[in-house]
């Protein structure tokens, strides 16, 4: 399932039961849902401020970068790659526990047409992979840096060889600013794919080379969930 959480603040919507109508929705999710991919308007909107220049996006800004990040979980499906998954895969690789089951979603570079974060060629997949766990890649209202990663799936698009996501791989396994949970069953899967990603022509997004999509079962998570309980608690 892809969820979207509700705004923090009144920006995107001023409905006042969102936090019960959330509070209901998870109940379902935990018994109905195999896995539930994250993401949150409130940050969505700040992404389109900040990343993509736009003073007030609205919900065509906002929708355009959900769609992207949907595009490059599901891009294995639709094109062949060195690192094959489908949506069963990610069942027996990010869930660790079943009723563990809600995912963080990062995607990286977000950037407009008139300008790119950086140049692809000149970065190391290393970095790369160390950027895509920043708060500022993450497309869910929380911080994955101040929680531990249960598990993690990188997927991988563009000019990329197989050789480097697996050597990547094992560097995430030992960085220290990559904080892993010992104790889960499941740790750190890749997905890699030779297309490169397609935007929306006249769309807000810009296009590059490569770009890699994150999905991260977190203790961090904790953080989308505060804002609501202390909403019901007002009401």
């Amino acid at each position: 399932d892809y969820t979207i959480y509700p705004s923090e603040s009144n920006v995107t919507s001023k409905a006042v039961v969102e936090p019960y109508n959330t509070a209901l929705a998870l109940s379902s999710l935990l018994d109905h849902s195999d896995v539930s991919f994250t993401l949150s308007n409130d940050k969505i909107y700040r992404q389109g401020r900040i990343c993509l220049d736009i003073a007030h996006p609205n919900f065509y800004n906002m929708n355009q970068l959900i769609a992207q990040a949907i595009c490059n979980i599901t891009v294995n499906m639709r094109f062949g790659g060195s690192m094959l998954y489908n949506l069963g895969s990610f069942l027996s690789s990010l869930v660790p526990f079943p009723r563990i089951n809600a995912s963080l979603v990062s995607l990286s570079p977000i950037s407009s047409t008139e300008r790119v974060c950086f140049p692809p060629q000149l970065f190391r997949t290393s970095d790369f992979i160390k950027e895509i766990t920043k708060e500022k890649c993450c497309l869910t209202n929380c911080n994955p840096e101040n929680g531990k990663f249960m598990s993690l799936n990188l997927g991988f698009r563009g000019s990329l060889e197989p050789r480097e996501t697996l050597a990547a791989m094992n560097s995430v396994r030992t960085c220290k600013d990559i904080r892993l949970a010992g104790w889960c069953p499941t740790e750190i899967t890749c997905q890699a794919n030779y297309q490169r990603i397609r935007v929306v022509p006249g769309g807000d997004l810009g296009t590059t080379p490569r770009s890699i999509t994150m999905l991260a079962v977190s203790t961090s998570f904790l953080q989308v969930l505060t804002p609501l309980d202390r909403k019901i608690k007002l009401m």
